[in-house]
């Protein structure tokens, strides 16, 4: 007979697995026992207790690095450089390169005017020191860049006449994050510093998209298209030039009951009476809409292809817009914020 071999009392019994006998495969050669296994239960707790230590510190470390990166990414927004002005609005107050201007709710949410006053009189105290400085050197002022940090609880209104009064102020270059999200940089230029044409068919189709004009045209009470236009000639002439190479293409967030749809408006004909208006309740119909709309060959060859108008309703939050911000980010458009009216 052939010798038997004791049993180790470490040796843990394995289950039979098809194609094996206990710890023999069919070849007849014995498997040898994992390390481990052979461990006594105190040491192969040890060893698993390193093994997790070591997990653990790489979490930690990969922890810190992020952390670090995500402050590294708040620091380079929130620290102005030569020309640059950064403005943060919290829900409690605003400031402006660290120095507090005011209330949010009193000082900007609650005015009527457009223009926040402790914000321009500090933005205007930096343009000044800023072109002295310029003129000392020889050099013209630089038009420069505003940053803007926004709370999450930041509403449209107050957004808005931040621009505002950052666009009186002088500045052309707009850049804004919300919340905590430093990584995500939302960047456009005021339509003021455009060309002069461009901003003035813009103003003619804020005017075209007014609710008086449109509901009169919509419900075919008895009004001329003509009234629409200017009563000078030179300006009327213009207007319809505007008309004839320019979608006006625009987007309005509009409340509903306790939810929201989306209206599109545009010339579609280059006429006066081609203005359209289309409504969305759901998202991927509006954007299937814009996609249908940046397809169509006649209105790829419009100057405002790439440009749109956008409106909310002034307490909606700003982070409930940033899905559509982006969106339209992904499509490359030129977003122009507008108030809702």
């Amino acid at each position: 007979m052939p010798a038997t071999v004791p049993a180790s009392p470490c040796a843990v019994p394995s289950r039979a697995l098809p194609g094996f006998s206990r710890g023999v495969l069919r070849t007849g050669v014995a498997r040898p026992a994992p390390a481990s296994v052979l461990l006594p239960f105190s040491l192969r707790h040890f060893v698993y207790s390193i093994q997790m230590t070591r997990l653990s510190a790489y979490i930690l470390l990969l922890s810190l690095f992020l952390l670090a990166a995500c402050n590294c990414d708040k620091n380079e927004f929130m620290t102005p450089k030569t020309g640059e002005v950064v403005l943060d609005i919290n829900a409690e107050e605003f400031s402006l390169n660290g120095k507090v201007l005011g209330k949010t709710a009193t000082d900007i949410s609650a005015g009527d005017d457009l223009l926040i006053e402790s914000l321009n009189n500090e933005i205007k105290r930096i343009r000044d020191l800023e072109q002295e400085e310029a003129l000392r050197n020889g050099k013209p002022a630089d038009e420069g860049t505003a940053k803007i940090h926004l709370g999450e609880d930041i509403s449209y209104d107050v957004f808005y006449k931040s621009i505002a009064t950052i666009g009186f102020s002088g500045y052309v270059s707009i850049q804004f994050v919300i919340g905590s999200d430093f990584n995500e940089i939302y960047k456009f230029d005021l339509p003021e510093h455009s060309a002069m044409s461009s901003y003035s068919c813009l103003q003619f189709f804020l005017k075209l998209n007014d609710w008086r004009f449109r509901n009169q045209i919509q419900s075919r009470q008895n009004i001329s298209y003509n009234k629409i236009l200017n009563r000078d000639v030179t300006k009327r002439n213009f207007e319809l030039e505007c008309i004839r190479k320019n979608i006006g293409l625009n987007l309005r967030f509009v409340r509903k009951n306790d939810g929201f749809f989306y209206e599109v408006s545009l010339s579609e004909t280059g006429l006066i009476d081609g203005v359209k208006t289309y409504s969305f309740e759901k998202d991927v119909d509006l954007w299937n809409f814009i996609e249908k709309v940046r397809s169509r060959n006649d209105l790829r060859a419009k100057e405002d292809k790439d440009e749109i108008m956008l409106f909310s309703p002034n307490d909606v939050l700003m982070k409930d817009l940033v899905p559509i911000i982006k969106k339209l980010n992904s499509y490359s458009y030129r977003i122009f914020y507008m108030p809702f009216f």
